[in-house]
């Protein structure tokens, strides 16, 4: 499975990416929402999830969601928020997945 990671948050970009890796997935990062859309552009027929953060510059994990879900249908989107409260708004956006960490 390939996922694409969209977080601001070095260690967490980093871990995320390791951890998927050692799962036996590929992964590539972004380190804003931005960066993580025009990836989505770039690659969207070889991305099968996208796992992406609540609260980051540049476009947040709402608009990367809704983004994709008007986009790019097939594409499964996991939102992740130190913020148990967003799940909701989450599940509101078009996310597939709501992972509190």
């Amino acid at each position: 499975m390939n996922v694409l990671v969209v977080e601001d948050e070095e260690p967490l970009r980093f871990l995320s990416r390791i951890i998927l890796e050692d799962l036996g997935h590929r992964a590539v990062v972004a380190d804003n929402g931005m960066t993580g859309m025009e990836l989505i552009e770039k690659c969207h027929t070889t991305i099968d999830v996208v796992l992406t953060d609540f609260r980051m510059p540049r476009r947040n994990g709402l608009e990367v969601t809704r983004f994709v879900k008007l986009n790019y249908p097939r594409i499964r989107v996991v939102l992740m928020s130190g913020e148990k409260t967003v799940e909701s708004v989450a599940k509101a956006a078009g996310a597939d997945y709501f992972l509190y960490k």
